[in-house]
This record gives structure tokens, sequence and C-alpha cells, in this order.
């Protein structure tokens, strides 16, 4: 399973939301402003990882940054081929 980490008013992490669900693509979604039960432990991530940009796309140990579509597709086939 995918998970977005973003924020809502976050016009890349509503494009790479609607663009996974276009692929009917399953995630969760993390808001860090809105869900309190994960947004701490997903920011100490972020930090950890120094990552500074939303959203952040992961599944598993790989992550990428940004909804570029030929990216994200080039992610997700990254993150199919990992997983056979």
């Amino acid at each position: 399973m995918y998970t977005i980490i973003g924020k809502t008013y976050s016009l890349e992490t509503n494009n790479l939301k609607e663009y996974l669900q276009k692929k009917n693509i399953s995630f969760d979604y993390i808001d860090l402003e809105t869900n309190k039960e994960h947004a701490e432990q997903y920011k100490q991530w972020l930090a950890a990882n120094k990552i500074i940009t939303i959203p952040v796309l992961k599944k598993g140990r790989f992550y990428m940054c940004g909804s570029n579509k030929e990216r994200i597709d080039e992610f997700i086939k990254k993150c199919n081929y990992s997983v056979k």
C-alpha cells in the first residue's frame, strides 16, 4: 500500500492524490495538518530523512517527493519490481 504524506492546502499533494486515483492505485493519506494521531510520527520521519518538501509518496522503504507524473510512474514501477 502506498502512503501520501502531505497537506490539504498543497496543490502538489492534491495533484498526486488525483493522479493515483485516476490510475486506480490505492493509498493511505496522512495530512500533516489535521491527522494529529500520525502527524508527529511522520514529521519525525521527514526530518530524519532530511525531507523538506511535500508531498511524499511512500511505499515500504522507498519514497519520492513531488507530483511529477513521469517520476510517479517510474517510482511505481520501481516499487512493483522490488516487491516481486
